[in-house]
């Protein structure tokens, strides 16, 4: 298994004037996320109409790839989407962005699509579909050819028709490149894809967590064979390498919205780890990322230049 060390006193990837952007391939679902602000309680069999709702191109491919692009980091999209006027809407805003969509699958079907109830506390519920995505599939080759310095896979992805291929194809990337892969545990169980130990790091929030290990923190930081990040919302996050370590996260006044967060949160953490900071001091970077991103409506945010700059530049 690949093993990385991040050094902090390494020569900036940059300074001044760009020199050549890293690049990070994201292998994930774009999704239309339509969003609407309200607080209902369901009841099996019961009635639900859903007001003001709000349409955004998201998906965590996209809104990670979004977030990648601020910080510096040249994303590199590997998804797939319907032949539809939502599949355009996806990729066009790609393209407004300078993302490139060279990599991004048009499939016959609809696109894929969120449906997301965000509480007067800022949790949001999601719902939705794969769409056409399910079908989506990606071959080492196609990964290898842009010649990224990260790779990240998000769980949703796996979900799909072909996903222990793509899951090979972004592992087999992985040991040719000799560069670091992360797996979000988003969306799977443990069972189906016994050797996510084969990942550099797994990224998860505490649901997810419970729901792949169903164990404690501890006995998983004992047994686990590679770096676990859990995202834990106000408590930060933690750290589970051997033993437990908890990271502080910014103290926010009052949560608007937690769409996105973790997304905020993952692609901070790949940039600031691509930065050459270590994980402890990437995952303080991330939660405050995360922690800005909470304290708006919708599923993207754009990071103001002074925080960035001390970041990323």
């Amino acid at each position: 298994m690949f093993k990385f060390i991040f050094i902090l006193n390494s020569p900036p990837l940059w300074t001044g004037s760009l020199v050549k952007k890293m690049k990070a391939a994201i292998i994930g679902d774009l999704a239309v996320d339509n969003i609407v602000y309200q607080d209902i309680s369901f009841q099996k069999g019961g009635n639900f109409l859903l007001e003001d709702i709000q349409t955004y191109p998201g998906g965590v491919a996209g809104n990670i790839a979004f977030y990648l692009k601020q910080c510096g980091i040249e994303p590199v999209v590997y998804s797939a989407v319907g032949d539809d006027e939502e599949g355009k809407f996806l990729t066009d805003d790609l393209k407004e962005r300078k993302i490139s969509t060279e990599h991004v699958k048009v499939l016959k079907g609809k696109t894929g699509f969120l449906i997301i109830i965000v509480d007067s506390s800022g949790e949001r519920t999601m719902i939705g579909s794969k769409g056409a995505a399910y079908a989506f599939n990606i071959s080492s080759r196609n990964i290898v050819s842009s010649s990224p310095s990260w790779i990240h896979i998000s769980g949703y992805v796996l979900l799909g028709k072909y996903g222990n291929d793509v899951w090979k194809a972004a592992v087999s990337s992985s040991k040719k490149l000799n560069i670091p892969l992360s797996l979000g545990l988003e969306g799977i169980h443990k069972g189906k894809f016994d050797d996510v130990d084969t990942a550099s790091i797994l990224l998860c929030n505490r649901m997810e967590f419970e729901n792949f290990f169903n164990d404690g923190f501890d006995e998983v930081a004992k047994k686990a064979k590679t770096k676990i990040v859990v995202k834990a919302d106000r408590e930060g996050c933690y750290i589970l390498d051997g033993n437990v370590k908890r990271i502080e996260g910014e103290r926010v006044q009052k949560v608007i919205d937690t769409t996105g967060a973790g997304d905020a949160f993952d692609a901070a953490l790949i940039a600031s780890l691509l930065k050459y900071r270590d994980l402890e001091e990437s995952c303080k970077v991330a939660n405050l990322f995360a922690a800005q991103k909470v304290k708006k409506r919708g599923n993207k945010v754009i990071f103001s230049r002074s925080m960035l700059s001390k970041y990323f530049r």
